[in-house]
């Protein structure tokens, strides 16, 4: 039997949340490589009362306990896990300006980030930026954040990539909210037949049916717009199609683009386009 390398190894061992979640606390509140003091300490000595995050929590403590990661005997889950990972970049990144002035403090930040990419990899999640204070954590959907760019509303941007945020998973009203909001956005583009004049018919119609007919724009559980078909689905079918219907909805935002911004464009090029014998 051939020999496995101690990086073979590493490279395939499953994530144990738990583990990193322990991994993660003993490096910012345990270890003390800052005189004699942990991370956490200098964090609430000298950083956290001067960052947008702090709210009118007290110090570190005080807001994880709000957000339930404090350090207990029950095993973490990846939702806590994500969730202790975004508090920790949005102080270090808040922060950076104090945090860089201290070089045993801000090596130690570096540690720990590196650990927070790693996790993100293996969990299929990245960092994003929302605005000039806030990151987070979500879904890697390179669709959504194109998208996202095309717009020219912020609140909608924001919309769309919220969609992916990991807190989201299984929260059917709080996805229903997101795509009322997107499915607002795109109306204009729906009613004014933009895709269906371009070649998109079916585009423009399947994602009208979806946003009309699924629970999303009316009451369709009950009343005089109840549809037969979704009463005989159970939350996680629900999701699934809110998930599809997110999907399709993007398409509509990245096609009305092409269309507004591109197609044009192509055929002009087109029109003059020689082949060089």
């Amino acid at each position: 039997m051939e020999r496995r390398s101690i990086f073979d190894i590493i490279s395939t061992r499953q994530l144990d949340t738990h583990e990193e979640f322990y991994r993660l606390h003993t490096l910012f509140s345990i270890e003390q490589p800052i005189n004699y003091n942990s991370l956490e300490v200098f964090i609430n000595k000298y950083v956290f009362r001067y960052i947008p995050l702090s709210d009118t929590f007290l110090d570190v403590k005080d807001i994880r306990k709000y957000l339930k990661i404090e350090i207990t005997d029950c095993n973490y889950s990846l939702n806590d896990l994500l969730l202790f990972c975004e508090l920790l970049i949005n102080i270090f990144n808040q922060g950076e300006s104090i945090i860089k002035k201290v070089d045993s403090a801000y090596n130690q930040v570096k540690i720990i980030k590196r650990n927070i990419e790693l996790i993100l990899s293996k969990t299929g999640h990245e960092l994003r930026k929302i605005n000039n204070n806030q990151w987070i954590i979500a879904e890697i959907n390179t669709q959504a954040f194109l998208a996202a760019e095309m717009v020219d509303n912020e609140t909608a941007a924001l919309n769309i990539i919220e969609y992916n945020h990991f807190q989201i998973k299984g929260d059917i009203e709080k996805k229903r909210s997101i795509l009322l909001a997107i499915a607002n956005l795109i109306e204009p583009i729906l009613k004014d037949k933009i895709l269906g004049n371009n070649g998109f018919k079916q585009l423009e119609s399947d994602a009208s049916f979806l946003i009309n007919c699924f629970h999303i724009r009316h009451n369709n559980l009950d009343g005089p717009k109840q549809q037969e078909y979704l009463i005989g689905l159970d939350e996680k079918q629900l999701e699934d199609w809110y998930d599809k219907t997110y999907e399709l909805l993007l398409l509509v935002i990245i096609t009305n683009n092409y269309i507004k911004n591109i197609k044009a464009k192509i055929e002009d090029v087109k029109a003059k386009y020689r082949w060089v014998n």
